[in-house]
């Protein structure tokens, strides 16, 4: 990797880089085998540190907000294996369920048997509500919540339902917490994959800003698929390649004209249940009007290119509902940067019988 730059603009020296590999001491990898679970919103970072590293100081998908160094964010409560730590021992190579990289130690606490154990309930809850505040049973602010987050299920009320909640103690190790949370924003884990749900789950993920990574508690389109079909008991990998040619029934597109592909996309495809892919990029298929394909996806931006033959971005960067032909109105668009041109895929999730 090259030092590349920071979030000043300016170049990183070759000793930035050369601290951050020292501090890695990976010649020892893996010196922790230990489990573990966050404590608070946190991120998978590649190297172990926050600073951003970009490819260029401006510029398009090569500068800000793409840091290379972000894998993914992670929620408060999942549940990790500790891998490594660093020789300054405040940072931990650790692995999810859907990714691996370095996370701050501060950021999780280790647990025992006896903990995984009441973890481990059987009976779970669901969040259904981004950014709500979830109070421990003394009212005291505790996180803010995550669509797709899981919490195991105490009790059901009337009109909340009380949790578990993990926490950390002064030697970071993990201890539970209770929590109320009201119905409006929590549900009994699988949340049933009705349309109505479904339709329930995307309103409140529309409009959402872009957030390559997960950086700045927003999401990518591979986040959004995956906390989408959460709620539902649905688990996706974490990355859109993955997530399209690893789970449900895979549909080549790759080799036929965009007319041909949007029509088996109108045939096939079961709305809220069907994904398409095309390189870099998930979106998840709703439906049609007035003959059309409509897609729900957070996108970044459309490449342009203008009269002079210099490429640029119209950026959208937020949570979306289009067609198969966003930006055709635009006399800038590259022809070549069209979507239903360039998608490659589609992947069935589950059957039509299973939306009602």
């Amino acid at each position: 990797m090259s030092p590349g730059y920071g979030e000043n603009k300016k170049k990183h020296s070759a000793s930035w880089l050369k601290k951050l590999q020292q501090n890695a001491s990976l010649d020892d990898y893996p010196n922790s085998l230990k489990p573990a679970i966050t404590t608070r919103n946190s991120n998978l970072r590649m190297l172990p540190t926050q600073g951003p590293h970009f490819y260029s100081s401006d510029g398009d998908i090569s500068g800000w907000p793409f840091d290379n160094l972000q894998i993914s964010s992670v929620t408060a409560n999942t549940p990790l294996i500790i891998c490594h730590l660093s020789a300054d021992k405040s940072w931990a190579l650790v692995e999810t369920s859907f990714a691996f990289g370095w996370m701050p130690v501060e950021d999780y606490a280790l647990v025992d048997e006896n903990f995984i154990k009441m973890w481990e309930s059987g009976h779970y809850t669901v969040i259904t509500k981004d950014k709500a505040a979830i109070f421990d049973t003394d009212g005291r602010f505790n996180l803010r919540t995550s669509i797709g987050q899981m919490f195991p299920l105490v009790r059901e009320m009337p009109d909340k339902m009380e949790i578990l909640i993990a926490a950390s103690d002064e030697n970071k190790n993990a201890i539970i917490k209770h929590g109320f949370v009201s119905s409006q924003i929590i549900a009994l884990k699988p949340l049933p994959f009705t349309y109505s749900n479904a339709v329930k789950i995307a309103n409140e993920l529309i409009d959402e800003p872009y957030g390559w990574g997960g950086l700045y508690g927003n999401r990518d389109c591979s986040a959004m698929t995956r906390d989408f079909f959460a709620p539902f008991g649905i688990w996706l990998p974490r990355h859109s390649e993955d997530q399209v040619k690893k789970a449900g029934t895979f549909i080549d597109l790759q080799n036929l004209e965009p007319q041909q592909k949007e029509k088996i996309i109108l045939e096939k495809g079961i709305p809220y249940l069907s994904l398409l892919w095309r390189k870099g990029h998930v979106m998840l298929y709703i439906g049609e009007q007035n003959g059309r394909a409509l897609i729900f996806h957070n996108a970044w931006g459309l490449k342009t290119i203008d009269f002079d033959g210099k490429e640029g971005r119209k950026i959208i960067g937020k949570a979306v509902i289009t067609t198969l032909y966003p930006g055709a109105e635009l006399y800038c668009l590259d022809p070549g940067g069209l979507l239903l041109k360039n998608i490659s895929a589609m992947t069935i999730l589950g059957p039509e019988k299973q939306i009602k």
